[in-house]
């Protein structure tokens, strides 16, 4: 710990051999809760898997508690974002790392733990990227645990014949119910409960991170071209499933979507869904459609993802879905289903929503961003070879040229 402004240590701590993986600052408490990352596989191997939580008072560094966790603190390959979360809820810790591991949050005792695995799809999915892949990962591929009240739901994956929604008390650990076996399924990136049902959602569009190479030459001299790719990809097979709070029976399973599904949410008391050529509006209870919208007409191509409204900015209209496809973007309104806008685009990576702004990026390094409540392009030009970063508020661009940093308005 040391002084902002002059740079005067205050106290520090040894206590750890290892990168930090997580951590959070209680200002309630005045402390800081970390894990402890190991820094390859022949390291974690030789710990056992076993790796520190720790509880530091901010004040004078003293360590307040220690505690082992089971499991690996993975980076994502290509943006570096830890994959594991750690948070308080009310007194109690929770780490979701291949599972979720419930921690005193005062004492660090554990209290109960539900293993499950996040990593298997990625020996099932192969990124479609350009070049020879060097390094690859597969993320949200099984949905994170669904807190609800006293009660969270997990999906328990072990593998492609043992896969079941199950309901736990968060306060001992005790299963509630298990639901009959979810046959087949390779991924299930969703989970969500509206009421008295859980909607699960299998198969559909997972984030893969890669960096890949091509290798060049003229006979005389050779180099290698390294690409870092950050995209969706859809996984089979595809289905949508509710099951009933009280007890786990399965209340209904839509087979509109065997064909295709990119990602489903809630909006009020329906689900809307994507199958790639159409869009949907599911009713929670009994899986009826509210509406079916054709996308051809948008021009964009199979759409890939579907954005939520809620979980974009401010200035961003909630009464509208975005929809991502393979050449273009578009806007439909979530409650009815009819096109707001849409525009064709180049071929590009999407990148994030900053701002008002939905960017994506190309194989050149250039970015072009689209305006959420209007459909408006803009294009930006970068170098060869350089490299780009978004804003969080998406009003600039910062392009890295050699030594160089230019500031670029988006506006």
């Amino acid at each position: 710990m040391v002084k902002a402004r002059t740079g005067e240590e205050l106290w520090s701590t040894v206590k750890f051999s290892t990168p930090v993986g997580k951590y959070f600052y209680d200002e309630k408490e005045n402390a800081i809760v970390i894990i402890s990352m190991p820094r390859n596989a022949w390291q974690a191997m030789f710990k056992g898997f076993r790796n520190q939580i720790l509880k530091i008072n901010a004040k004078n560094g003293d360590i307040l508690w220690e505690q082992t966790f089971v499991g690996i603190v993975e980076r994502k390959v290509v943006t570096r974002e830890s994959v594991a979360k750690i948070f308080l809820r009310d007194d109690k810790l929770f780490l979701q790392l291949n599972g979720l591991q419930v921690y005193e949050y005062k004492t660090g005792s554990p209290i109960w733990a539900a293993a499950y695995d996040v990593t298997f799809a990625r020996e099932l999915v192969r990124p479609k990227v350009y070049g020879q892949v060097v390094k690859y990962g597969v993320y949200d591929a099984i949905a994170q645990p669904l807190y609800d009240g006293e009660y969270v739901y997990i999906l328990d994956v072990k593998s492609r014949k043992s896969q079941y929604l199950k309901k736990y008390e968060i306060n001992s650990g005790k299963l509630v119910w298990s639901s009959p076996e979810i046959k087949d399924a390779r991924v299930i990136p969703g989970l969500y409960k509206i009421d008295d049902r859980i909607i699960v959602q299998i198969g559909g569009a997972v984030e893969v991170q890669a960096i890949s190479k091509e290798t060049y030459g003229n006979g005389y001299v050779q180099w290698t071209q390294y690409y870092r790719t950050v995209k969706y990809q859809n996984v089979k097979p595809y289905e949508v499933q509710a099951f009933s709070t009280s007890d786990g029976t399965k209340s209904w399973d839509s087979e509109r979507f065997r064909k295709g599904i990119t990602n489903i949410f809630p909006s009020g008391n329906n689900i809307v869904v994507s199958s790639g050529k159409a869009l949907y509006s599911l009713d929670y209870k009994t899986g009826k459609e509210a509406y079916e919208i054709p996308l051809g007409d948008d021009d964009i191509g199979l759409a890939e993802k579907i954005v939520n409204p809620t979980e974009l900015g401010d200035n961003i209209s909630k009464d509208n879905v975005i929809v991502l496809g393979e050449k273009g973007v578009s806007s439909h309104n979530i409650a009815t289903g009819a096109k707001v806008w849409a525009v064709k685009t180049k071929k590009g990576e999407f990148s994030g929503i900053f701002g008002e702004n939905i960017f994506f990026d190309t194989e050149k390094g250039d970015y072009f961003s689209i305006d959420a409540n209007s459909g408006k392009a803009k294009f930006f030009d970068s170098r060869k070879n350089s490299k780009s970063i978004v804003s969080l508020d998406g009003k600039s661009i910062y392009v890295f040229e050699g030594k160089k940093i230019l500031k670029v308005s988006t506006e």
